[in-house]
């Protein structure tokens, strides 16, 4: 067991995510096959000739997504191959039951709780390189100015040529002389990839999608579960590109099962409140001009893009971003389409991680049913009157996961910092309250400064994000020089004080 291996599993299972599966789920998943011989899917379109790679974190285990490019008279040919789930975990089955008893896998520094027994996850529809597997594939023909002009879902047989990480493929995209001479075979058409995620992301831009750049850690434990690495999370354009492919592949999938008239899960994301909208432009009104900012009328996606647009550059641009993100409202899942706000998106849903995600997973079901020509009336009722219970738990779930996610990364953060007890460091104010103010370092490491270790008579201006007082001000956004000088690794909590 890693060093803090009582602590995360505590967290864990106190969220509902055991290390260990009921005994019929995984009894079920050992009787599954080990390998895929393609001879038994006759059905299946055969993509194990084409040029298929993954492209994943370092670190990560399960690989559900793969994708490929061909371009040819300036139209790209953009395939997205999902690992099929839904081939082995039945509906109702004791692998599905405890897949929407999960809802979600969690991942951890040094540990992943997947949703679905590792027989699964990592192993028979993980898209490993050099074997065959099951996909659910979406091509799409995307012309030059980033719009799908034909596409196609089908059930395939894929053979991944590469496991690649962001990090590989970042090489290449550079132009590292090794990495290129490496990966000839690929090289091309990771070149031609990033000529079509910048295609995408200026058409997504021009519509009014918001994309924050929001840090994430990079928690790096040895073979003991010592913390031994804390930093910003690098993003760089092997990420982006695979981001813009799935954000394309599940807005593609959601238009079509409307268009179709599907029993479905969406990924929704509503506009935030009026009362949110208006204190929002409030708040940039006080900080200056910005076109785009409506008093008395709701915020679109349109507005706010244009408005962080603005503020990019500025040293506004983080405090705005923040006020913003704490302005929108939380996506969810719903059985009903009521488009994604953020992504300024008519259309969306989750249908490229079955492994992680059982809205995924339910998805993929009703597309199989219907591409085999198997939805009559019946079926159709049934996936219908499941949905709404598959999207309330699994909106339940994610939450979960999230809060077990951030307390072991808190819990980890801690432990890293302590042995940096009584050190110095610039940081960024990252939240203001009446009690006092949190402080972002460039680590990611976020540490408390109490009120009465602040100059006295602060008085806290809620709506401005702001403690004001005559001899000083702490407004979230502003930099601030900060010494540790409390770290507590049991409850995941670390302590500043003003230098």
């Amino acid at each position: 067991m890693l060093k803090y291996g009582n602590q995360t599993n505590r967290i864990a299972e106190s969220k509902g995510f055991a290390a260990a599966f009921p005994k019929r789920a995984a009894d079920a998943a050992k009787r599954l096959p080990a390998k895929i011989d393609k001879a038994d899917y006759p059905n299946r379109r055969d993509l194990t000739g084409d040029l298929i790679i993954t492209i994943d974190g370092d670190t990560a285990r399960d690989f559900d997504d793969a994708v490929s490019l061909t371009v040819e008279y300036g139209v790209y040919t953009l395939g997205v191959h999902i690992a099929d789930v839904a081939e082995f975990v039945r509906a109702r089955a004791p692998l599905d039951d405890e897949a929407l008893n999960r809802a979600t896998s969690v991942y951890f520094p040094g540990e992943a709780r997947p949703m679905l027994p590792r027989e699964l996850s990592d192993e028979l529809c993980s898209l490993k390189p050099d074997e065959d597997r099951l996909c659910l594939s979406v091509a799409m023909d995307v012309d030059c100015e980033g719009r799908v002009t034909r596409y196609e879902i089908f059930e395939s047989v894929i053979h991944s040529r590469e496991r690649m990480t962001y990090r590989k493929a970042d090489q290449i995209l550079v132009g590292d002389p090794e990495s290129v001479k490496r990966y000839r075979h690929i090289a091309p058409m990771l070149r031609d990839m990033r000529t079509l995620m910048g295609i995408l992301n200026k058409r997504r831009a021009a519509r009014g999608s918001v994309d924050f750049d929001l840090p994430e850690s990079e928690i790096t434990l040895n073979e003991k579960g010592e913390v031994i690495g804390l930093e910003r999370a690098p993003r760089n354009d092997a990420n982006k590109l695979i981001e813009e492919f799935m954000l394309l592949c599940n807005e593609t999938v959601a238009r079509h099962a409307r268009k179709r008239r599907l029993p479905f899960v969406y990924r929704v994301h509503e506009p935030p409140s009026a009362e949110k909208s208006e204190a929002f432009y409030a708040f940039c009104e006080g900080l200056g001009s910005f076109k785009g900012v409506k008093r008395g009328k709701p915020l679109t996606s349109q507005n706010l893009a244009a408005i962080l647009k603005q503020a990019a550059g500025t040293p506004y641009a983080g405090l705005i971003d923040k006020v913003a993100l704490r302005s929108m409202m939380k996506a969810k899942y719903k059985p009903v389409n009521e488009g994604h706000f953020g992504l300024a998106a008519e259309f969306y849903c989750h249908f490229t991680s079955p492994i992680r995600r059982y809205p995924d997973l339910f998805v993929h079901r009703v597309l199989k049913a219907d591409l085999r020509g198997e939805l009559d009336k019946a079926k159709t009722a049934s996936f219908k009157s499941f949905a709404g219970e598959a999207a309330d738990r699994s909106s339940e779930r994610e939450t979960a996961a999230e809060h077990a996610e951030r307390s072991v990364d808190d819990l980890y953060k801690a432990v890293y910092m302590k042995r940096h007890l009584g050190d110095e460091f610039d940081a960024v104010i990252s939240g203001v309250t009446s009690f006092g103010i949190f402080a972002e370092l460039a680590n990611t490491a976020e540490g408390l400064i109490w009120l009465e270790n602040l100059e006295g008579g602060l008085k806290f201006i809620e709506d401005k994000y702001l403690l004001y007082g005559k001899k000083a001000s702490y407004r979230m956004g502003d930099k601030i020089r900060i010494k540790v000088v409390r770290c507590d690794t049991e409850n995941g909590k670390i302590e500043f004080v003003k230098v």
